[in-house]
């Protein structure tokens, strides 16, 4: 009965299939963990301007552009803040303080009826809940926690003071502004307060704390709490009319638009070496390592070549036999006691090939192979002791050429 052989457990198929999905998955993970926080800010459930969540501000977006005199406008660019619109800005959890740092700073533009650099408003607001999405309901999140206070200051530069932001059941808040007639409705769960060495409060608790505030001597604000203004906020009537007038106030001499900000939202995270491998200038020798790691993965996907059978443990053949010897003998450390029986062994060549025509005593040996030298060279009994005399391997092999060299010239 013919032997069967066991069939492979996947086809060529299979494997290669696997390799490349694997190879795929692999670089998606890399590309995942460089660019995952680039990746949140852009499609992450983030407080956006143009968000439809509760924590979204599309609906004061959409209620500036209605009520005019405003007019909506996104700022994509940090050129576009060189505006004397209002701007409002939304940072986001993990925004960085010299980032809103350096938004401030491009709020001065130059004002042609002044003929000088004037500051632009800027509202800045800051987020306040951690929210997860809700399954098969776009555009809808559930609350999950309040951010920690510790991120919110550290946001923030130093023009604002030594800051403190304080998270309170709610309760009645309270605008102390003159002019304003229009009051905001307390958020219902929480309530988020600010407090600054150089701020100064807008609307602020009853138990203190503001929740606006202004920098003195600046046309920049902070929310602290962003309930008074996202879609959940303005869903009350009281807080929409409270948030166009507060917009109002906030740059009385032209209160000619709104433009929200979105250089903060989709800022550049922090540098990373996974980042820096697939950017440019090193995204050309990332590919160009992708690309050989290909080529030697196919190169090595077919054998060339007849297969390599399995060789056998000790040769075959004299020069196999000598040169295993030579091996074993070099294991066992015994390659410098093998100078005697070489030297025994030239002996006896020389005298089968001199045939003194007698026996000879050991002592007559030496003497009849020391007359056989050529003038001037070292007679056997010298080589005989040299080559005994070695205790290196280098040594042995120098004294044997000698010995070896000295059997040529009396042989020949």
């Amino acid at each position: 009965m013919a032997a069967t052989g066991t069939a492979p457990a996947f086809s060529v198929r299979t494997v290669v299939a696997m390799v490349v999905v694997g190879a795929l998955l692999a670089l998606a993970t890399l590309l995942l963990t460089g660019f995952g926080a680039d990746i949140d800010r852009a499609i992450g459930l983030q407080a956006r301007a143009d968000a439809r969540n509760g924590i979204g501000f599309h609906a004061l977006m959409e209620l500036t552009e209605a009520t005019g005199p405003y007019d909506r406008v996104v700022v994509g660019k940090a050129d576009d803040l060189y505006t004397s619109d209002i701007v409002v800005a939304t940072p986001r959890i993990d925004t960085r303080a010299e980032d809103v740092a350096a938004l401030i700073t491009r709020r001065t533009y130059y004002d042609d009826d002044a003929e000088q650099n004037v500051e632009g408003p800027t509202l800045i607001i800051l987020p306040k809940w951690t929210v997860t999405g809700i399954p098969l309901l776009r555009d809808r999140v559930t609350r999950t926690g309040l951010v920690e206070t510790k991120r919110l200051t550290a946001m923030l530069p130093p023009l604002f003071g030594k800051v403190s932001v304080l998270q309170q059941p709610s309760q009645p808040i309270r605008t102390v502004w003159n002019g304003a007639r229009s009051t905001f409705q307390p958020p219902e769960r929480a309530i988020q307060t600010i407090t600054g060495s150089n701020l100064e409060p807008v609307v602020e608790a009853r138990s203190g704390g503001a929740l606006i505030a202004k920098v003195k001597g600046r046309d920049i604000f902070v929310a602290a709490d962003p309930d008074l203004f996202n879609n959940f906020g303005l869903s009350r009537r009281d807080n929409a009319r409270a948030a166009l007038e507060m917009l109002a106030l906030m740059h009385p001499d032209d209160p000619g638009g709104v433009a929200f900000d979105v250089t903060l939202l989709y800022a550049a995270g922090e540098r990373n070496v996974l980042k820096l491998m697939f950017t440019p200038p090193f995204l050309a020798v990332t590919l160009a390592l992708i690309g050989g790691a290909v080529l030697a993965g196919m190169a090595t996907a077919n054998r060339f070549g007849p297969p390599r059978r399995e060789q056998r443990a000790f040769a075959a053949g004299k020069l196999a036999l000598i040169d295993t010897v030579a091996m074993l003998t070099r294991l066992a450390g015994r390659t410098v006691a093998s100078g005697a029986a070489y030297a025994d062994a030239m002996r006896d060549i020389v005298l089968r090939r001199a045939r003194p025509g007698r026996m000879l005593t050991d002592a007559e040996v030496e003497a009849y192979l020391d007359s056989l030298s050529p003038d001037g060279e070292r007679p056997y009994s010298t080589l005989r002791s040299a080559i005994a005399a070695a205790q290196t391997e280098p040594e042995l092999l120098d004294a044997a050429q000698a010995l070896h060299d000295w059997r040529r010239n009396v042989t020949r």
